[in-house]
């Protein structure tokens, strides 16, 4: 592994690393892949991607293998807390939803399976799993990380012309590269449940955002047998409340029973709204929730992170052809970064309306 030179080496193999690193696959570059566990998490996080992500995912040869993890999103309802629909985000009607359909919810396990799946077409892009990152650093001519097998405790360093960051949240990468955070003043506490159910139960067919005065809360429509509910917390409750199995089927109970479903994940989560000031630093770039989060009320939370990779890799395939100098790679973050406040602004100002 020390003895390879890179084109790119992409630190994180979550859904915008896995894209990432199809990307580089499908541009040729020499790429080296490293993460830290050994396989696909295997519980949901994300649940929404948009059409332009689709498009992205058929240039890439990828639609036709991820069809099995997806269902089309046919709207969004905004209902009141008897149930009574307010308005509609988008109609369902005219639609050719396997192609041409706004929306598609997915589950995220299945979803990278079929993502990494793709990677392995590309025999110049080398996955190391169960390998962490320990040092990250950098000099005019390279990119250099040391990393540990975590099955033999062996220690390889990896170097390469460019690292892409896609090590979420809580990104060594912005931490090394010295990239702070500015936070945008939205911080909630929800109550995220993931359910898969034993039979047909009657539910919406459409994906609800909850406008109750006393909870708000959304209801997914996923893929599959997956559906997901997200309960906003209330002053005084407490994530260790809220997250015992006879209070999370409390506030199921109005939808379904323990008979109907099993609950695969009851999480309280802290939405927040942040970006870094800086996506860049010479040969180290950042992706995904390491370059920004933000809430999930208009689900671009993931769809955001995969921008960012497809903004990238085609000028880093350039630079890496010596058909671009390296300055294009600047445009990055002056072309992603205020893409990204506006579509949080936007997360924003819906989640105060169903709040």
């Amino acid at each position: 592994m020390a003895d390879r030179f890179y084109d790119l080496i992409i630190v994180g193999y979550g859904p915008v690393g896995s894209v990432a690193a199809n990307l580089a696959g499908h541009y040729g570059l020499d790429t080296a892949v490293i993460e830290e566990t050994a396989s696909v998490y295997h519980l949901p996080r994300a649940a929404h991607f948009d059409n332009e992500i689709m498009r992205l995912f058929r240039r890439l040869g990828l639609a036709d293998e991820i069809a099995p993890a997806v269902r089309p999103a046919t709207g969004i309802d905004f209902v009141n807390a008897a149930g009574r629909r307010l308005f509609r985000f988008f109609e369902r009607a005219g639609l050719d939803l396997r192609k041409r359909a706004r929306g598609f919810w997915f589950y995220q396990p299945d979803l990278e399976r079929f993502l990494r799946a793709g990677v392995q077409r590309f025999p110049h892009v080398d996955v190391h799993l169960a390998t962490r990152v320990e040092t990250i650093s950098q000099s005019d001519e390279r990119a250099e990380t040391t990393a540990r097998d975590l099955s033999t405790d062996r220690v390889s360093a990896f170097r390469g012309r460019y690292l892409i960051a896609c090590d979420g949240a809580h990104s060594l990468t912005r931490d090394s590269i010295g990239a702070t955070l500015e936070d945008y003043a939205f911080d909630q506490f929800w109550l995220v449940v993931d359910i898969f159910l034993k039979h047909t139960v009657k539910l919406p067919e459409i994906t609800q955002q909850i406008c109750d005065p006393s909870r708000p809360a959304i209801y997914v429509r996923s893929a599959g047998q997956h559906r997901r509910w997200e309960f906003m917390l209330m002053p005084g409750e407490t994530a260790k409340e809220m997250e015992r199995p006879q209070r999370v089927w409390e506030l199921l109970s109005p939808w379904i029973t323990p008979e109907d479903a099993e609950v695969v994940r009851a999480v309280v989560y802290s939405f927040h709204s942040l970006a870094a000031r800086r996506w860049r630093d010479r040969r180290i770039f950042i992706a995904g929730d390491a370059a920004h989060q933000m809430p999930p009320f208009l689900g671009q939370g993931m769809c955001s992170g995969i921008r960012d990779v497809a903004n990238l890799a085609w000028k880093l395939q350039l630079v890496v052809k010596g058909l671009a100098r390296d300055s294009i790679l600047d445009t990055y973050q002056t072309e992603r970064r205020p893409h990204v406040l506006k579509v949080m602004e936007k997360s924003i100002e819906l989640g105060h309306i169903i709040q």
